[in-house]
């Protein structure tokens, strides 16, 4: 099948000097530290969330070590045949930098990247996973908007009730291929009528990490509302290099192979 224009081939390529960021090491094996501390400027592993995942660049990384993490996602994709590939992410500066790769890696290619975002434990540690796989390709995935519909949150908006917002703007659209945007602070419902095979979407500043943290927790809380019926899958898209929009698609578990 045919890949994407800008993927890097099957080696992972995460610009130089990436820095990870894994969670705290307290409580995982001595073995796991040292395999940590020796494999510091490789492709990210992290040694207690599973083999293979890449680990998103934490506070102080820049726009590099996330095109670095964009070409990396890519590549983990490529080499699987399509997906998926998993990257990690803990606080906020990982997450937004987790989100804005994924962002980057969509723009850079002829095919989306869409991704799913769960919460993974060790012991006490807790850290957000998005599982990334080859979308459609981009004239395609846009033949499926229709009119925006947006919806916003801020950094302290509460995310369950953003994620609740969101679902009720899906099933509101009646068409089944509906998507949904979550971007950015908590809009007034608007009129149902108005949002049949509507396209609903929100939109944070690019460089808010807190409010990035925020959405992606939201999104995380999405399955848990949505039930094992429907499954939300998202794309995230960088608007001017100013705002960050996340597309949300629910698709039924029958024909969903993610």
């Amino acid at each position: 099948s045919e890949m994407p224009d800008a993927s890097p081939g099957p080696r992972d390529v995460p610009a130089r000097g990436l820095r990870l960021n894994p969670p705290s090491a307290l409580g995982l094996p001595m073995w796991c530290r040292i395999a940590r501390s020796l494999a510091r400027h490789q492709p990210a592993r992290a040694c207690g969330s599973g083999p293979g995942a890449l680990w998103a660049p934490g506070a102080g990384a820049g726009t590099p070590q996330e095109h670095g993490l964009a070409r990396a996602i890519w590549g983990r994709i490529q080499a699987a045949g399509g997906g998926p590939a998993e990257v990690d992410a803990r606080g906020p500066g990982s997450v937004a930098g987790a989100l804005r790769a994924l962002a980057k890696a969509s723009q850079a290619s002829s095919h989306v990247a869409q991704f799913r975002v769960a919460w993974q434990t060790d012991g006490s540690i807790r850290w957000l996973r998005f599982s990334v796989l080859r979308g459609a390709r981009w004239d395609k995935f846009s033949e499926g908007i229709g009119r925006l519909d947006r919806l916003t949150l801020g950094p302290r908006t509460d995310f369950r009730s953003f994620a609740k917002a969101v679902k009720l703007r899906c099933k509101l659209a009646r068409d089944a291929n509906a998507m949904v945007v979550a971007e950015g602070p908590l809009a007034d419902a608007a009129a149902v009528d108005n949002l049949a095979k509507a396209t609903v979407v929100a939109e944070v500043p690019l460089v808010d990490a807190d409010t990035i943290s925020n959405l992606a927790k939201a999104l995380a809380e999405m399955p848990r509302l949505t039930g094992k019926a429907h499954a939300p899958h998202y794309v995230a898209v960088p608007l001017q290099d100013r705002l960050l929009r996340v597309y949300v698609r629910l698709q039924s578990n029958e024909s969903n192979a993610h």
